[in-house]
């Protein structure tokens, strides 16, 4: 494994180590990749693999499957309640199936709020993110920052979903963006700096109240997200327009292979 040097550089004061925010800069650089690995060249996502899984495995139980688990599991924490390891793949066929498990999941097959049982006996000291579910705002990582809105991701927070609004201080500078195939930058003005994360307590966008029920929405959001986001990886132009199952998975098969 090859490491950029410059970063040794965040080494100097090591006494000061353990008050760094790591899980801060490790969702903001997980969602900087996220962002990279939508674009349609790209093939490859960068960042902790584990972090990323271990959450997928939470919110989506329906794909973490038996040899994933982990019967150790101490439940002290919840990024080694499963082991991610890997295992011979088949991958065109994995990928179909991924992609149907995907377009059929309800509401029944996600978790919105996996650490509701833990904050329900009082560990909400180990397990709840009071200061961090309502900033609003940049979260730095060593490369640069991604803005984060808590209203997007209200539900895993316990907090009832509401429509996601633009950040009042922070708007997209459209000259300096750049998109391309397989990148790109997203620039905001005025330029964030560290000095509003270290102010956030005074950054902090209204949520509204718990939600008494996995999934609960303010009225008209699903409407809303149903105009705005796509619901579906399979696309319907992708789908025959035919009755019968063997030439329709034959269908499939040759879209996965051209992908």
């Amino acid at each position: 494994m090859r490491m950029n040097a410059n970063f040794i550089q965040l080494l100097q004061l090591f006494e000061k180590m353990h008050e760094y925010s790591w899980g801060t800069a490790m969702l903001a650089h997980s969602l900087k990749e996220l962002r990279k690995a939508s674009k349609a060249a790209r093939n490859q996502i960068g960042g902790n693999m584990g972090f990323l899984q271990s959450w997928i495995y939470l919110h989506f139980p329906v794909f973490a499957k038996r040899d994933f688990e982990n019967k150790e599991w101490d439940r002290e924490h919840y990024g080694d309640q499963y082991n991610c390891r890997s295992k011979p793949k088949k991958q065109k066929m994995d990928f179909l199936n991924l992609r149907r498990q995907l377009d059929n999941l309800t509401t029944n097959d996600v978790v919105f709020d996996p650490y509701k049982k833990d904050l329900g006996k009082g560990k909400g000291k180990k397990v709840g993110c009071k200061e961090q579910s309502e900033y609003c705002g940049p979260l730095f990582h060593p490369r640069g920052y991604v803005m984060y809105n808590p209203t997007r991701v209200a539900r895993q927070c316990g907090y009832v979903q509401k429509i996601p609004k633009a950040h009042k201080m922070f708007n997209i500078n459209w000259t300096k963006t750049k998109s391309y195939d397989n990148d790109i930058f997203i620039v905001h003005k005025p330029l964030p700096s560290c000095d509003y994360w270290d102010d956030r307590a005074f950054h902090r966008y209204p949520l509204d109240g718990p939600s008494r029920a996995d999934g609960e929405t303010i009225p008209g959001y699903i409407p809303w997200y149903l105009k705005v986001s796509h619901t579906r990886v399979i696309q319907v132009d992708e789908r025959p327009k035919i009755k019968d199952k063997d030439t329709a998975l034959d269908y499939l098969v040759l879209i996965v292979t051209q992908l």
